[in-house]
């Protein structure tokens, strides 16, 4: 990990001489309001009822063109929890487009664990669509290290299939590289014209009370579109010592989710449905956490985008269920 500690400073060394001078600079991102009307029912202390108006997500993009075929990117997201706000880095990488067929990415940056959840929020139609994705690698599916992505093979088979692998600092976004903890990736997938199936496989250890230990991770998704219909699905699965939202488990875990929606002729608008189920624990008994997502979204500009979504959660392993309706605006300026 001192070996990728040496060359990911290489590469941020490189990166801020190119800058110097004479960049392409380009400035974006985007903000998601919600208006949020939530319901608990059957808690042992009764009914509980929620509103919230909340900034879900604003996105700085700050992208450098250093060269013909190389991008510094520098992202973060606005933490409003605070009364003054405060900038959470995400993205800090370089992109680098060695050929047609070979771009490598290094420094901190999403891991390509799942394709779907590559994609950015303001493009998706649906809500929390990545869910799955975040929960087998642990909240937020970044992480710091190098990915080297292929595609196609020749002549009129480039881009068909893509492939690659990454090597990873395994602490997650943000965090020291303690030379204990490493994560292996490595990825393949198949591209055709109106649909993709694609799959991932994650090893590594991870550091459990100064215990280093073993971890794997798999991920199947794809997506399949006719004329105005899509569908879309994963399933991911995790073995050994998982770092999930808030605890660590010995435990291993496993997800799926799948969607269809449909949209206008003209694209500007898109209802969908979506169903997705989480397995915390698969040698506990029945603790999955079950959502169901039904939603309707409109283009109103180019930049601005409208939807309401209402959505039903399950948590087996606690009594009761809860609702939620919320309605979403958001600003595109990338």
């Amino acid at each position: 990990m001192r070996k990728i500690a040496w060359s990911l400073t290489l590469v941020a060394a490189t990166s801020i001489v190119a800058l110097a001078f004479d960049p392409q600079i380009k400035l974006g991102g985007w903000m998601v309001n919600e208006l949020k009307s939530s319901r608990t029912t059957g808690m042992t202390s009764g009914n509980i009822d929620t509103l919230d108006f909340l900034t879900r997500n604003v996105r700085i993009n700050l992208d450098a063109t250093v060269s013909e075929k190389s991008t510094v990117r520098i992202s973060s997201d606005v933490d409003s929890s605070s009364f003054l706000g405060s900038f959470v880095l995400q993205d800090a990488y370089l992109d680098k487009q060695w050929s047609e067929t070979f771009r490598l990415q290094a420094g901190q940056h999403l891991v390509p664990f799942s394709q779907d959840a590559l994609t950015d929020e303001v493009d998706r139609w649906s809500f929390d669509r990545n869910i799955i994705t975040d929960r087998t690698l642990g909240g937020n599916p970044r992480d710091i290290g190098v990915t080297l992505t292929g595609t196609g093979m020749n002549g009129e088979d480039r881009g068909t299939f893509y492939y690659g692998a990454g090597v990873y600092n395994g602490s997650g976004p943000n965090a020291p590289n303690d030379n204990d903890e490493m994560d292996f990736l490595g990825f393949v997938g198949y591209n055709a014209s109106n649909w993709r199936i694609g799959g991932s496989f994650m090893t590594g250890d991870h550091n459990v009370a100064g215990n280093n230990r073993k971890r794997d991770r798999w991920s199947v998704d794809g997506n399949w579109n006719w004329n105005n219909i899509w569908v879309r699905g994963q399933y991911a699965a995790g073995q050994g010592d998982m770092p999930t939202p808030g605890f660590i488990t010995t435990t291993d875990v496993r997800g799926y989710f799948g969607e269809i929606g449909t949209t206008g002729d003209d694209g500007k608008w898109a209802a969908w449905a979506r169903f997705s189920s989480w397995d915390p624990d698969t040698s506990a008994g029945s603790n999955n956490i079950e959502q169901f997502q039904l939603g309707f979204g409109y283009q109103c500009a180019p930049n601005i985008r409208t939807s309401i979504a209402w959505e039903r959660y399950d948590d087996k392993a606690s009594p009761g269920h809860m609702t939620w309706i919320a309605g979403r605006i958001t600003s595109d300026f990338r």
